[in-house]
């Protein structure tokens, strides 16, 4: 067979083609790289004061990976990231240590369906332990709602404990919807029969979503969005 990508040598004709005999020995010709140098220093754990009080089990598991560490280092610093490690990498632990160590108040995590509790919500609970509860939101629209209604009231509350509320909906939820506002204010999905001017607007689906801004958002698969 023929692999590409072997550029010609001076004075010889220009091949891109190498045979796999040839490919071998070229390649059994190039140093060995020293392991050492891809080794990456893990963060101690008192750069991640939090989650060493809070979540040691958590904490712990990512000093198996020391990437992962690398990662909530990378998340807390920059604030607005795409989190690009493949599949299995462990994204969903970062996202959450770094949710943690931020000591944010309210969340979101947005997600597609299938993951919102067999993910997002067993692993909140799981890894973040007492330092975090969350607000699944799904079922009937009405459920939905209180939900969201439940979410809002609790991180108003001047009396709530001092723990995360994380609200976890599906990336469906946030779709607006087109409306048509008459003079007088009213509206409808579409034109009345008056011949006066109408106004289009462009609503939430589910306006409690936006009463108040998030202070950490997680958006999982956001490249389906």
């Amino acid at each position: 067979g023929l692999r590409a990508g072997r550029a010609a040598s001076p004075g010889s004709a220009v091949t891109w083609t190498e045979t796999m005999p040839e490919r071998r020995r070229r390649l059994a010709g190039v140093p060995k790289a020293d392991p050492a140098r891809f080794i990456r220093r893990p963060v101690r754990p008192i750069d991640l004061p939090r989650l060493h009080a809070l979540c040691p089990d958590l904490l712990h598991a990512l000093c198996n990976r020391p990437y992962q560490l690398d990662g909530v280092a990378f998340i807390l610093q920059q604030r607005r990231v795409l989190l690009g490690d493949s599949p299995g990498l462990g994204k969903t632990y970062q996202a959450i240590a770094s949710l943690v160590e931020s000591g944010a108040q309210r969340i979101i995590v947005i997600a597609p369906k299938t993951s919102l509790r067999s993910v997002w919500q067993r692993k909140i609970n799981e890894l973040a332990g007492e330092t975090a509860i969350t607000y699944l939101a799904e079922g009937p629209r009405a459920q939905r709602q209180n939900t969201i209604a439940a979410f809002n009231a609790d991180t108003a509350s001047p009396h709530r404990l001092p723990r995360a509320a994380v609200l976890v909906i599906n990336v469906e939820m946030l779709r607006v919807k087109k409306v048509w506002e008459c003079p007088d204010g009213s509206q409808a999905p579409k034109k009345c029969a008056a011949s006066h001017g109408h106004k289009r607007q462009f609503l939430p689906e589910y306006e409690g979503l936006f009463i108040e801004p998030y202070n950490f958002a997680i958006f999982d698969e956001s490249h389906h969005a």
